[in-house]
């Protein structure tokens, strides 16, 4: 999160000023977020519970997970030949 308070900072004000209000500000965002993720997961708990939606779950995950693993089986593998391209790059871009 730190990565993100240079942008926020001016040089006009002191640092000492301006710190404050960017940790209420994160704190603030962060409490109303998890919160948020709390109430949902107490509201779906008994829908998601049932045994049908268990199995209707399992059926859903699981038919993905075998689209990705298909899709997976026809990606072309980079090998020598995937690099070819990179290397006329980089001799295009010494030259």
């Amino acid at each position: 999160m730190v990565a993100v308070l240079p942008q926020f900072m001016t040089d006009d004000r002191p640092l000492w000023s301006q710190l404050p209000a960017m940790a209420a500000t994160t704190a603030t965002v962060d409490v109303t977020v998890m919160h948020s993720y709390a109430a949902g997961a107490s509201a779906l708990r008994c829908p998601v519970r049932s045994a049908s939606a268990v199995r209707t779950q399992n059926r859903v995950f699981g038919g993905l997970l075998m689209a990705v693993g298909a899709g997976l089986f026809f990606v072309k593998r980079g090998g020598a030949h995937a690099w070819g391209g990179v290397a006329s790059v980089l001799k295009t871009l010494s030259a």
